[in-house]
């Protein structure tokens, strides 16, 4: 069995539908911006996808999606820039936990929180500059597992 095409994108909409049933943020977007966020946004995109474990008939995959929250570099007071985004992260994240199968996707085996077969569940910190404008990032790293993505075949 090999998964849909649908899939990625079933799966961004699913994380991106987490993200806003959190309620932290002005937009959720399911692809990186182009233009400057105005508000206190969160976008979803797939940002890998590699084998994770092979048969005699089909390849597993890990797919990994990221969700980045951005917050404006100049908000005030800038103290609490980091506090914000680092909550509505843990918000996301709980829900994530909550749901190691998203819904019951067809093909998604669960969310490796631990790291199963790879990396594991994880959000990291940065910045990043979109149109000249500095924000402060907060990126969830969701690494999902799909059984049986790729059928195999013979070549002669």
């Amino acid at each position: 069995m090999s998964l849909s095409r649908d899939t990625p994108r079933l799966i961004i909409e699913y994380l991106a539908s987490l993200c806003s049933a959190s309620n932290n943020f002005d937009e959720v977007n399911t692809a990186e911006p182009k233009n400057a966020p105005s508000g206190f946004d969160a976008s979803v995109f797939m940002s890998g996808l590699v084998p994770a474990a092979s048969g005699l008939t089909a390849t597993s995959l890990r797919a990994t999606f990221s969700i980045r929250v951005y917050q404006n570099m100049l908000m005030e007071p800038q103290g609490a820039i980091d506090a914000l985004v680092a909550s509505a992260i843990w918000d996301v994240m709980i829900a994530i936990n909550a749901d190691l199968t998203l819904g019951g996707l067809v093909g998604v085996r669960s969310i490796a929180v631990l790291g199963e077969d790879g990396e594991a569940l994880r959000m990291e910190t940065g910045y990043i500059s979109i149109a000249g404008t500095m924000f402060r990032v907060f990126e969830i790293f969701v690494p999902v597992l799909l059984n049986d993505a790729m059928t195999q075949g013979v070549t002669a």
